[in-house]
């Protein structure tokens, strides 16, 4: 599955800030917050776009929690979340 394989790139199938596994909530974050510009230039189909490209630099896996927060927090993920959600 092209996800499964992005993630393993981008550190493995779970949230590098809190470590969530669930596969249900992990995603691909752009880690420059240019995120907007990149969907709009490629279009759909993501994971697609990176396997073609070779996987470049600039991501991460991220849980959706975690990729709001950061949203939320101006595009850095806030220090507290990494202490609380640890598992």
């Amino acid at each position: 599955m092209l996800k499964i394989a992005a993630f393993k790139v981008y550190g493995g199938c779970k949230c590098q800030w809190c470590g969530d596994e669930d596969m249900l909530v992990l995603s691909l974050d752009h880690i420059n917050n240019d995120g907007y510009k990149h969907r709009k230039y490629i279009g759909s189909g993501l994971y697609y776009w990176l396997k073609k490209n070779n996987y470049p630099p600039g991501f991460q896996t991220l849980c959706m929690s975690c990729n709001f927060a950061k949203r939320m927090n101006k595009g850095v993920l806030p220090l507290h979340r990494k202490d609380t959600f640890r598992k």
